[in-house]
């Protein structure tokens, strides 16, 4: 799927208690212009904001990475393991 510039796109909404604990991206383009913002229990500010490459080793360059919370693996494939409960809403 292709997100267009300057459009939000809603990942998911689940409702709690639970957590996330692993957020896996595989994004296409210039994936430095991505934004993940993720809200939690019906808050208006997000909980995490942050540019996909911000949220990753090396700077924002491509590079293999693997530690038990981050992985990047060559093909732009992200994943994140930081364990993220909420208690009412993830959205």
């Amino acid at each position: 799927m292709k997100i267009e510039p300057n459009k939000i796109f809603t990942i998911a909404d689940i409702t709690g208690p639970a957590a996330i604990q692993q957020i896996w991206m595989t994004p296409g383009g210039d994936w430095r212009y991505t934004i993940l913002r993720i809200y939690w229990d019906d808050s208006t500010v997000p909980s995490v904001e942050c540019r996909s490459a911000t949220s990753l080793p090396a700077g924002g360059e491509i590079r293999a990475v693997s530690s038990l919370a981050v992985c990047v693996n060559p093909g732009s494939a992200f994943n994140c393991y930081w364990s993220m409960p909420f208690r009412k809403r993830c959205g």
